[in-house]
């Protein structure tokens, strides 16, 4: 999806949460932002455009009022997908559906508009009455001027002509700020409603990566595809080679590069990434994407917090250590409610019985107090709230603490890992070792 608008979102509930996000966010990203935001209702999160790409600036007077962010996100899916014909025509139709009304339009009425392109004509080329007068003419569009003689058509008063056509037409010149996007447009069929099911639903996939042929330059076709993980490894590798379509099964591989879209755990998204090196672990990077993803698919949704938290406790960046942080995630307990050292306070005071806690709290150092809690319990403040581990060590325990495996197109150095890191055979080529196994000798479990 190609980017539309930025979006600064914070909640007046968690003054520490404050966010700019690229819209239009996959699902799992913009889930992800909704549960740091911690919004207990709509009212509390509130955002607004900051900037727009496409000189969509007719949009920037949009806000909060105009409807939910769910409404926001698939309004910039849609505009995403339209071609520049297609947008110009969008905006011709937002400017005229706008008219002389002092509120915004709702997004729901936008969202109609971006679906309703089809309803409208779109003249790049015009850019003024006078332009569009003349194009009627020359195209025999208005009868009593069709087969004048030249002489004649110099004595029209074409930006009277072009007004009077616009107003007939009940037509819309459009004019970005950098001149880049601009055009005549008129309506041709009434627009009507676009009925969106904003329900949120749990993407089938774990890992979304794009994929495409690596750069070179005697290549003479780029192709592009998404991906979703995780998958069966004989459909990977048919996929893979009928994407690629070019030299043998040993060449396929080594000519797909890709990036990550979309994670159910979005800090992985990033380290799925290989720009079209010519390192030859490209086959086995995609064995194991695969059964990372698998992994990361049967992780209970409750589970999946914690181990968010646990990544940003941990600073972690690369994809294998975050494989063995997940083997480690059920010892470690996530707080969502404290955000903050006055949460750890309240969060204490609140246990305790037969006391006034709003006494209490009047005559404590909230963040000082707070502060020496959260160094008492060992735990550390993220994102997604206060994480501890359940045998009370502190969570940065040095002697626990994974090692980071190194950078190497976000994966670590996979190539240069132990074999008794590496998954079973069976887990990654579903119970038959494939020709050239990079896990040879493995006993299937």
């Amino acid at each position: 999806m190609k980017p539309v608008f930025s979006v600064i979102l914070w909640n007046d509930e968690k003054p520490n949460f404050n966010h700019t996000v690229i819209f239009p966010a996959y699902p799992y990203a913009l889930e992800d932002i909704l549960e740091k935001a911690q919004a207990k209702n709509e009212a509390s999160l509130h955002w607004e455009i900051n900037d727009t790409v496409f000189d969509l600036e007719y949009l920037l007077p949009i806000s909060e009022r105009s409807g939910s962010i769910r409404e926001l996100n698939a309004l910039a899916q849609k505009l995403s997908e339209l071609d520049r014909a297609q947008q110009i025509g969008f905006l011709g139709l937002l400017k005229l559906e706008q008219g002389t009304l002092d509120a915004p339009l709702p997004l729901s009425r936008i969202i109609d508009l971006a679906y309703g392109t089809q309803c409208c004509q779109v003249i790049p080329e015009l850019r003024s009455e006078v332009e569009l007068a003349y194009h009627c003419v020359e195209e025999g569009l208005i009868p009593e001027f069709k087969d004048l003689p030249q002489e004649q058509l110099r004595l029209i008063n074409y930006p009277l002509l072009g007004e009077k056509q616009r107003k007939a037409e009940g037509g819309v010149f459009v004019q970005s700020k950098s001149s880049s996007m601009s055009g005549y447009v008129r309506q041709t069929a009434p627009i009507g409603h676009t009925s969106l099911d904003l329900t949120p639903e749990r993407p089938k996939y774990a890992m979304l990566l794009s994929i495409s042929n690596k750069w070179s330059s005697g290549a003479r076709r780029s192709k592009q595809a998404l991906l979703e993980l995780p998958m069966a490894e004989d459909a990977l590798t048919s996929i893979l080679a009928e994407y690629d379509g070019l030299g043998d099964d040993g060449e396929v591989w080594d000519r797909i590069a890709w990036r990550g879209r979309d994670c159910v755990v979005p800090q992985l998204t990033d380290m799925l990434f290989d720009y079209g090196s010519d390192r030859g672990y490209t086959e086995s990077a995609m064995r194991y994407l695969n059964y990372l993803a698998g992994k990361l698919s049967r992780v209970k949704p409750e589970i999946l917090p914690a181990y968010k938290a646990l990544l940003s406790a941990m600073d972690c960046r690369d994809l294998s250590t975050a494989d063995r942080l997940l083997d480690a995630v059920d010892s470690y307990r996530l707080s969502p409610q404290i955000n903050n050292p006055s949460d750890m306070v309240e969060d204490k005071l609140n246990k305790l019985s037969g006391q006034n806690v709003s006494l209490l709290i009047s005559h404590v150092n909230m963040d000082r107090y707070g502060e020496t809690l959260i160094e008492e319990s060992g735990g550390e403040l993220t994102p997604y709230g206060l994480l501890t581990r359940r045998n009370g060590q502190p969570v940065k325990d040095v002697r626990n603490q994974p090692e980071q495996l190194g950078w190497q197109s976000g994966m670590g150095d996979i190539t240069k890992l132990d074999g008794a890191r590496l998954p079973p055979v069976d887990i990654i080529c579903g119970g038959s070792p494939c020709q050239d196994c990079p896990w040879p000798g493995r006993a299937l479990v």
